[in-house]
């Protein structure tokens, strides 16, 4: 900022222009102002898009696909079809004036889950209250409408629509995204602004340098004036520099890595929470059809099962199933604990990998098994009647699923540290390699 106070001469001799290291560093001079322009830019936006952007909201339904011709293909070729009949105006049109709306005010999306016979369908609003009642007008309006456009498909509704109780997106993470885009723009102004100030008035220095020298054939020099700036960047000057820096107090910054692995070691071990995992691996058939039909068609529905089954086990229905039941056994005053199930089947088979994961190995263990006593009341819809041969189990288990990353947060912490610390280094070596010569 003080050298601002001065006009700046070039000493005899050196006429070239200002080159890209002289204008970075002049820009790095405000680095404290810039870095405070884009935080203020960036806080201010996230307090407005908080404030004026509404949140988009999710109610979604499942539905089963029923061939009536029976045609094993169907999954794949109702796709677009199905996709046109409910983004269209008629059905929308219907699920309006079943709502008492001018029109429709959401978006209507679905999407096949897998290569299964389910269908998701997904009612985005501006409020949690409008997405579901959309959701369900739509759910009410398809069956009368799909009788003239849909005759080859029957469509069962294994999920109902539900309230939505947060918004489909993190609204702070998408308002802090667009805060930061934001605050990085303002930020490039600024910088493109002081570099055309640097290049404006490193232009007119030359310039009144020129005129004085054909005036007087001299540059006069006044007191406190500055007459030569020179900047030379040896990288492997730079280099020695940083490392002779760090070494001359490597005591000092060795500990500051300590430290700051030694924090990120605890950290990370207080937030720490063991899971245990329950699993089994079996295979899913078709009671009902599996020996009226031929090889082909045995294959097809083995695909089937294995793509459908994982939905089936992990579906909200049967989820709520197991909480019940689960509620119901476990006695009075016991510990609360969750449980996450998920899923997945080798691809094009009918072999499936069932995982149950808590806190506690026990409560994990039993819902395993009681997810495997109350699949039938889902799949039976989805699937018709089903058996499952197991392959193997793990029982009760003993040791946690996932380890403590404390080492990895520890080594994290140590390399951050030395990162800023090498930074910090660099920009200070930086200053030395900028002569500034003053007349006195």
């Amino acid at each position: 900022m003080q050298s601002d106070r001065y006009t700046v001469e070039a000493a005899p001799g050196k006429e070239q222009g200002p080159d890209l290291y002289r204008v970075f560093l002049y820009i790095v001079k405000y680095w404290f102002s810039l870095l405070l322009l884009a935080v203020s830019v960036t806080l201010i936006s996230f307090v407005a898009f908080s404030m004026l952007k509404p949140l988009p909201y999710d109610s979604s339904a499942t539905l089963v696909i029923q061939n009536i011709n029976e045609n094993q293909s169907y999954a794949t070729d109702s796709t677009n079809k199905l996709q046109t009949f409910f983004t269209g105006a008629e059905l929308k049109n219907a699920a309006a004036r079943d709502l008492g709306l001018s029109g429709f005010q959401g978006s209507v999306n679905i999407e096949r889950l897998g290569e299964s016979n389910l269908l998701k369908v997904t009612v985005r609003a501006d409020s949690p209250s409008l997405a579901y009642r959309e959701a369900m007008a739509v759910l009410d309006n398809y069956e009368e409408i799909a009788r003239e456009l849909i005759v080859d498909m029957k469509l069962v509704v294994l999920e109902s629509p539900k309230l939505p109780e947060a918004p489909a997106v993190s609204p702070a993470r998408q308002n802090m995204k667009y805060a930061l885009a934001l605050g990085v723009f303002a930020l490039v102004i600024a910088c493109v602004w002081l570099a055309a100030r640097f290049f404006m008035r490193d232009a007119a220095r030359r310039t009144k340098r020129a005129g004085k020298r054909r005036n007087s054939g001299s540059s006069p020099e006044r007191k406190g004036t500055i007459v030569d700036m020179d900047i030379d960047l040896d990288p492997v000057r730079l280099f020695f520099d940083v490392m002779n820096g760090f070494f001359s107090k490597a005591w000092l910054y060795i500990a500051l890595m300590i430290v700051g692995g030694a924090l990120c070691f605890f950290a990370a071990r207080f937030r720490y929470t063991p899971y245990y995992e329950a699993s089994t691996t079996f295979t899913v058939n078709s009671v009902s059809r599996i020996n009226d039909i031929g090889n082909v068609r045995k294959s097809a529905m083995t695909t089937t099962m294995g793509n459908t089954f994982p939905y089936v086990l992990t579906s909200d229905t049967l989820k709520n199933l197991v909480k019940q039941d689960m509620k119901d056994r476990t006695p009075e005053g016991s510990a609360d604990y969750s449980a996450s199930i998920s899923a997945s089947a080798a691809s094009e088979t009918n072999l499936v990998s069932l995982r149950v994961q808590s806190p506690d190995p026990q409560y994990a263990y039993d819902t395993l098994q009681s997810v495997l006593r109350n699949y039938p009341s889902v799949s039976n819809l989805v699937l018709g009647e089903v058996t499952l041969t197991q392959m193997d189990e793990s029982g009760v288990p003993v040791n946690p699923a996932n380890a403590p990353a404390d080492k990895k947060a520890a080594a994290a912490g140590a390399v951050l540290v030395l990162f800023f610390t090498l930074a910090w280094l660099t920009l200070r070596s930086l200053k030395q390699f900028v002569t500034v010569e003053r007349v006195e």
